[in-house]
């Protein structure tokens, strides 16, 4: 998903949950002082970012989350991670079913 995907994603949720003005909203805008979002808004958020994001956010990531640009980041971060990933789970797949399946005998069946 590229970032003006993220972005507008964010944009939506922000003026349709949050009732934020879509003149104050802007990458460089802050979630506390230019949106006045407060903290329970936040935990809502995240909550949503999450739904978004199909995972939960590490804790040490939400103290780094201060503007709309850096949501956007942190959402094209994790989506990416979650591409790669399938890409990944994909090829090793596919791998495995191109290896020859060795067969070995147990047993003692030499007499």
């Amino acid at each position: 998903m590229e970032n003006d995907e993220v972005y507008e994603r964010i944009r939506t949720l922000l003026i349709d949950e949050f009732e934020v003005p879509p003149e104050a909203i802007s990458l460089s805008a802050n979630t506390r002082e230019d949106l006045k979002l407060d903290s329970l808004d936040h935990v809502d958020l995240v909550v949503e970012l999450e739904r978004f994001a199909g995972r939960r956010i590490e804790s040490d990531e939400l103290t780094t989350l201060k503007t709309v640009g850096d949501v956007v980041d942190l959402l094209r971060r994790y989506l990416a991670d979650d591409s790669t990933s399938a890409v990944a789970a994909t090829e090793v797949e596919d791998q495995s079913r191109h290896e020859p399946e060795v067969i070995t005998q147990s047993g003692s069946d030499a007499d």
